[in-house]
């Protein structure tokens, strides 16, 4: 990673790298604040007497909110621009952020509910339109031949979030409760919006200048429908225990905030060092059919470790449940970026121009099929969890796994042959 961001600042101009370097810092924080809630929420809500339903409600929340506002994104930069876009966004997910730390405040369970979720929905909506305006100002600051580069790099900075948000929050929980890392997070967005509306606005012009694409065009074209179900379904996979993990690692393990956060990082960590890999696979001549298939096979046994299966309580320890995570991770990551550059294939395959127009609308659907599948397996995750206990939760999730995976093979003998993959340089 630091040799493919040298790569990219040589050829920028001194504004571009300071642009460059403030969307990908962006990006982190953004990533951060997706995973940043898991390690400290749940246990504040439970001690109020929230059920972990809701509170599976509350984290998914933000997935809902970007399933909505996502589509909305490439209108909204073509009439404010995108630098615009870019600070509103921001300044909307750290106040979103901030104030979600002083619910610390709230006694009540019901008001301490219906508050988070309020806030969440604050946050999501900012966090909607960062990711598909970051790809766009991210690829125009570098020359047609490495966009490729700078939107992987992008992609990668979001994974970097996500895996220091969990850490981040229970480390600074432990310190200052759980205000401080909400505080923390939302002042930085704040300051990034207040840098973005300052020298960003070079890049504003020409971004406004862009025309938006019809969806009807992309949603059809061969394959796509696909690899959306896909992307929905490995969106579901680590969301489905998000409200139960931290209360499940404290029953078992007797972790704390802290130490939950770390073995959240597990999952993330893998997902962001395997994504650039699962990459070159794919430009070395992996389909992204058979990625999904990896990844699906992965996802399936991590899921079977992680509760573990009913029966094989023997096999619940520490080292097993960080191993299943890093293994959840490793096969989401095949999946989320197969199905990816399986949709940017099929736009290719159906005769749409490969530009960056075409490119941001398959980032938006796929990041709206991705956060579809994140806030139904948030809300399913926490309902099963109250019914069945975790163990069979996972189990539940692991069988349902397998069957989209068979659908997924199936679906896959009848479409057009997509044998020519696509890399992040051709993207």
């Amino acid at each position: 990673k630091l040799i493919l961001l040298d790569s990219l600042l040589q050829e920028m101009q001194r504004q571009d790298v300071f642009n460059f370097i403030l969307i990908c810092m962006c990006m982190i924080l953004t990533g951060a604040t997706y995973t940043s809630l898991s390690p400290i929420y749940p246990s504040q809500a439970v001690n109020r007497g929230v059920s972990v339903t809701r509170i599976g409600i509350v984290l998914g929340a933000g997935f809902v909110t970007t399933l909505v506002c996502a589509p909305t994104s490439g209108t909204m930069i073509g009439r404010f621009g995108a630098v615009t876009v870019m600070s509103v966004s921001s300044f909307l997910v750290g106040l979103g952020s901030l104030l979600f730390g002083f619910l610390i405040y709230i006694e009540d369970g019901t008001t301490f509910f219906w508050m988070s979720l309020l806030m969440k929905v604050l946050t999501g909506l900012g966090e909607s339109l960062i990711s598909p305006v970051a790809y766009s100002l991210g690829s125009q600051l570098v020359k047609e031949t490495n966009r490729g580069k700078a939107l992987a790099l992008v992609e990668s900075c979001f994974g970097v979030g996500m895996v220091v948000g969990p850490v981040l929050s229970g480390s600074l929980a432990r310190v200052g409760g759980f205000m401080l890392p909400l505080c923390t997070i939302g002042g930085s967005m704040l300051i990034i919006s207040f840098l973005a509306s300052l020298f960003m606005k070079a890049k504003e012009e020409r971004q406004a200048r862009q025309s938006p694409s019809g969806w009807e065009e992309v949603l059809l074209c061969p394959g796509m429908f696909l690899f959306l179900i896909s992307t929905a379904y490995s969106g579901s996979t680590p969301n489905w225990f998000s409200a139960a993990m931290e209360i499940h690692l404290n029953q078992q393990f007797g972790f704390d905030s802290k130490e939950t956060g770390l073995m959240l990082m597990s999952f993330s960590l893998a997902y962001s060092l395997t994504s650039p890999l699962v990459g070159t696979f794919l430009d070395q001549g992996l389909s992204a059919d058979a990625a999904n298939i990896v990844g699906s096979l992965a996802v399936i046994l991590s899921l079977l470790t992680l509760g573990p299966v009913p029966g094989l309580e023997w096999m619940e320890s520490v080292p097993v449940t960080a191993s299943s995570l890093v293994l959840q991770g490793i096969g989401n990551s095949f999946c989320l970026v197969g199905s990816l550059i399986g949709m940017v294939q099929a736009t290719k395959v159906a005769g749409l121009p490969q530009d960056d127009r075409t490119t941001g609308m398959v980032t938006s659907i796929w990041l709206v099929s991705l956060c579809s599948g994140s806030f139904l397996a948030s809300v399913a995750g926490g309902f099963a969890y109250d019914q069945v206990g975790f163990a069979w939760s996972c189990t539940v999730l692991a069988i349902l796994s397998v069957i989209m995976m068979i659908i997924f093979y199936f679906c896959s003998l009848i479409l057009p042959s997509r044998t020519r993959r696509l890399g992040y340089e051709e993207i």
